[in-house]
């Protein structure tokens, strides 16, 4: 019954657009907020937050807490746990990973929850908390910099890491990726008929999972324009706007990424790991 439920889930976000039922029940809900404005005026007022993929903390409460495994999370451990020879994911060359953490997300939350507050709009708002327009990273340039954290770390990323990559994660087209995992399924399907394979099969069988999850993420060209948020974000004075960490530009995604593996490591591993096993 779980199986049939999400199929039916992805059918219906597909069948308007989208790549999964997660963020189609957003737009849903949006879309019935909107339809309350439309027309005749109304006494509420109506300000819509849109973060893109949020992960781990960059300063507050500590750097790189997070709490449970988030959207790139499945994509790093499965990277952990596949074979070194397995480890390719799909990626156009300048594609842009739109990731942003959640203090910099609950800081310019506060921000537009007071603004909203202090001045009621009269009409709808839209902010977007995004960094692919104004702090771009391509994923590339950010899986190279979490290997070189990798293995520089080794010993101190285990259970996630059981020790230091022999590669880069390799980005291939798309087309060349859906090739491949049909390659590596046939392949499961043989190995786990020999025995003592077992564990060596689950390994690439939840790598490729995860990767195949969120394919969608990792290929699609888009950039979200966060200009209303960062004028907003402008009138606050330079105090404040350092202790509530606005600015969506001064993040080093590299230095930050890096991190964040520690912080998957220390914070969600220890516990996630005996939910898988």
């Amino acid at each position: 019954a779980h199986r049939e439920l999400m199929a039916m889930g992805r059918d219906v976000a597909r069948r308007y657009g989208f790549n999964d039922i997660y963020t189609c029940t957003k737009w849903f809900g949006e879309q019935r907020l909107l339809g309350r404005f439309e027309g005749a005026p109304s006494p509420c007022s109506l300000t819509i937050f849109r973060p893109s993929i949020v992960e781990s903390c960059d300063r507050d409460p500590l750097p790189n807490w997070l709490e449970g495994v988030k959207v790139a999370d499945l994509c790093i451990v499965g990277f952990a746990r596949c074979p070194d020879y397995l480890i390719v994911y799909p990626c156009p060359p300048s594609k842009i990973l739109d990731i942003i953490p959640c203090d910099v997300v609950a800081a310019n939350l506060i921000l537009c929850t007071a603004s909203a507050l202090a001045s009621p709009p009269p009409t709808p708002r839209i902010f977007q908390c995004a960094t692919s327009l104004v702090n771009p990273i391509p994923l590339p340039k950010l899986v190279a910099a979490g290997h070189r954290y990798v293995a520089a770390h080794a010993r101190e990323l285990r259970p996630l890491f059981a020790g230091a990559p022999r590669g880069c994660p390799v980005a291939v087209p798309p087309r060349l990726f859906s090739a491949l995992v049909r390659l590596i399924r046939g392949f499961c399907w043989v190995a786990e008929r020999v025995p003592g394979s077992e564990w060596f099969v689950r390994s690439v069988r939840r790598g490729m999972q995860a990767l195949v999850l969120y394919t969608f993420y990792m290929t699609q060209m888009v950039v979200y324009d966060c200009a209303k948020l960062q004028e907003l974000a402008e009138g606050v004075d330079a105090e404040e706007a350092e202790v509530f960490h606005l600015d969506l530009r001064e993040i080093d995604w590299e230095e930050y990424f890096g991190r964040h593996i520690g912080g998957l490591n220390k914070y969600v591993m220890p516990t996630w790991d005996q939910k898988l096993n």
